[in-house]
């Protein structure tokens, strides 16, 4: 596997994290993330663009989608699509908090949807859109076979932020309407969040849920047979201590996810990127038993207070993967960093 530096700063001033990225029709890798403070602290955020033409080797254009945020008003998680017919879609939520009269927050965050429209090759995106779907930390918009987009994101429905939930929003339009939002997975025993959403049969969606008590739970799943707007089958699954997980189908019919493993004990814990290898029997298997997976290793974050694990990836020609992870390892703050690599130094 070989490694890449994306992008960082090596004074320790900015916070680089929560990447996507997106292979365009010309082969050119477009990089979305975001830029900050802190992990919690989103002051001066902006959503940053990166790209590069060598599958990820040296990465250049280095630009803005945003202007800075303020620590009470700010974009969050930016994720990234390539359409069917080239187009490139940026999607964000905004999370802000009423202030009073002194700056102090008061009230509760108030989550949006964001959405920009690029042309195929990432030069130039319209002016956002705002979905009326509320919530944080969405997935990638997601094209169903049948032209279909569903954009998925989780909120908290009780009190103190608990517990979460995960909902769901569809358009059979390209954007113009949108459905209402559907719940995915609500239990009042777990904090369901992060979703990723693969149509792994023709109509048929599974979506991997991140379980947030910090009790080193496995992700969840749940199945659509609708598009979308029914869910049901709710289990956990053999991904153990699983954060934001990434899954999508190979083009030699195996599914990989990506991961953070965090097995408990606060963001101290936050140290390794994996991947997995799942076989499509996984995917629908009844029994947590029965949920085969095959692990491999992709970042160890050395740092004495390591942060890393968001991910995304893109599968280049011959099979080849990239992935896109942020990790703090040797700088203050959190970097930018790429990982290459072909399944069969894994799994034969």
């Amino acid at each position: 596997m070989e490694r890449f530096i994306i992008h960082r700063d090596e004074t320790g001033d900015r916070f680089y994290g929560f990447p996507d990225i997106a292979r365009t029709v010309s082969g050119k890798l477009i990089a979305v993330f975001l830029e900050t403070t802190s992990h919690v602290n989103r002051d001066r955020s902006r959503i940053c663009l990166k790209e590069s033409r060598d599958n990820g080797e040296t990465w250049e254009n280095f630009r803005y989608l945003t202007e800075p945020g303020t620590e009470n008003a700010a974009f969050n998680c930016p994720r990234v699509t390539r359409l069917s017919d080239g187009s490139l879609i940026i999607l964000c939520d905004f999370n802000s908090q009423d202030v009073d009269e002194s700056g102090k927050p008061v009230g509760g965050i108030h989550c949006r949807l964001w959405m920009w429209r690029g042309d195929a090759e990432g030069v130039s995106f319209a002016e956002p859109e705002l979905l009326p779907m509320h919530g944080m930390v969405p997935d990638r918009l997601r094209e169903l076979s049948s032209g279909r987009w569903l954009v998925t994101a989780h909120v908290d429905y009780g009190k103190d932020g608990r517990p979460l939930a995960v909902f769901a929003s569809h358009s059979d339009d390209r954007g113009k309407t949108w459905s209402n939002a559907v719940p995915i997975a609500k239990d009042p025993e777990l904090q369901l969040c992060e979703c990723c959403v693969c149509e792994y049969k023709p109509g048929r969606l599974i979506a991997l849920l991140r379980e947030n008590s910090d009790r080193g739970l496995g992700a969840y799943k749940v199945f659509s047979d609708d598009g979308g707007e029914s869910w049901y089958g709710l289990m956990e699954t053999s991904l153990a201590a699983c954060h934001r997980p990434v899954i999508d189908r190979l083009s030699d019919g195996r599914f990989l996810v990506t991961y953070r493993l965090r097995p408990g004990g606060g963001r101290s814990g936050n140290t390794i990127t994996l991947g997995a290898f799942l076989p499509v029997e996984m995917l629908e298997a009844e029994r947590r038993m029965d949920c085969t997976v095959r692990l491999f290793p992709l970042e160890y974050d050395r740092n004495r207070s390591p942060d890393n694990g968001y991910t995304g990836f893109v599968e280049l020609d011959d099979g080849v993967v990239y992935v896109i992870n942020y990790v703090k390892d040797d700088l203050p703050k959190c970097q930018i960093r790429g990982y290459r690599f072909h399944p069969s130094e894994w799994i034969l």
